[in-house]
């Protein structure tokens, strides 16, 4: 689309509209170079700029009512961050995109669309203790399997005291985990109160 835009409206779209949109194309091909130099940067900058000036033309057509929105702002970071970090060339929004689709889309559909805010945030709670849970017990039983094969690799299969751990004790013994095997998050008003049993007891 950004290839033919210029062509489709410059016989439909005033002057100031056409250097306008042809300034902030100029600036997203500069953004996409794999290689940036003084000049590019430049060249980029000056592009942002004569956007800038040219860009309340927009307002005053009623096409739009302001230019407060941050994905607009966040161009004027640009030059910096290319000097600071390199090309953008290997910059994408889909982390961002997934994790909106992880925290917000999917805490929304758990929720029953009314006063949603509280609901989202308890069940990215229990979404978060439900995670730390998991990962307690694969560590675990990582743990276990290594000791395991340790007694198994020792001539006769002897065990001694580092099997069970370090010499002061091992902290994270079998009953470590019990206080979360079952999780439970008070009640919010008007919410369902849940319990889970992770750990089969």
């Amino acid at each position: 689309m950004e290839r033919v835009f210029v062509g489709l409206i410059s016989s439909a779209a005033e002057d100031n509209i056409l250097v306008m949109a042809h300034s902030l194309l100029d600036f997203i091909y500069y953004v996409q170079f794999q290689q940036h130099t003084d000049k590019t940067l430049a060249a980029m900058q000056e592009s942002l700029s004569l956007f800038h000036t040219r860009k309340d033309i927009l307002v005053e057509l009623g096409i739009c009512d302001h230019f407060n929105v941050p994905k607009i702002h966040s161009l004027v970071h640009y030059v910096s961050s290319i000097r600071a970090l390199g090309n953008a060339d290997g910059y994408n929004m889909e982390y961002p995109e997934r994790l909106h689709i992880d925290y917000a889309k999917d805490a929304y559909r758990a929720s029953n669309k009314r006063d949603y805010v509280k609901q989202m945030a308890l069940w990215l709670q229990r979404q978060e203790a439900i995670h730390h849970k998991s990962a307690y017990h694969a560590w675990k039983q990582l743990r276990r399997s290594e000791t395991t094969d340790s007694i198994d690799r020792r001539p006769g299969g002897e065990v001694d005291d580092s099997d069970a751990g370090s010499g002061m004790g091992d902290p994270l013994d079998e009953g470590a985990g019990d206080i979360m095997d079952r999780l439970s998050v008070p009640e919010p008003s008007g919410m369902l109160y849940l319990s889970y049993n992770l750990g089969g007891r």
